[in-house]
């Protein structure tokens, strides 16, 4: 589940020494747990995971896959992460150019829907 993703990807830097989720949700509380269980991402796979997300096209530019059904399970994810991205400042301070994406349509194989995630970010030069 995204949450145990997230909490993964966030206690598994080497500059995060705590992380407390902020819930009231006995729930959301029994889903954070489950971030403890099996192994924490290293310096690859946290790159690869931010990947699943955006995507930097240069030093000032960063694309991002975005759904445009409300119905989609990944709507809302993807518009945190959009809102995140407006937050995000550069070293020196200053905001990101944000590139948005449409999300390609879903495709099920077997009953099961397909990970778009690996064709969403293909720039090519004069695209």
């Amino acid at each position: 589940n995204w949450a145990q993703v997230f909490l993964k990807f966030v206690v598994s830097h080497p500059a995060v020494t705590c992380a407390i989720p902020a819930t009231t949700n006995p729930a959301h509380m029994r889903e954070n747990m489950g971030a403890l269980a099996g192994r924490l991402p290293d310096a690859a796979l946290r790159r690869r995971m931010a990947d699943d997300l955006a995507r930097f096209l240069n030093e000032r530019t960063i694309a991002i896959g975005l759904e445009g059904n409300t119905l989609d399970p990944n709507y809302k994810i993807l518009r945190r992460a959009r809102r995140a991205l407006d937050e995000a400042r550069d070293q020196d301070g200053r905001p990101f150019e944000i590139v948005e994406l449409p999300m390609p349509r879903p495709i099920a194989i077997d009953g099961q829907r397909a990970d778009g995630r690996n064709g969403r970010f293909a720039p090519r030069r004069g695209a």
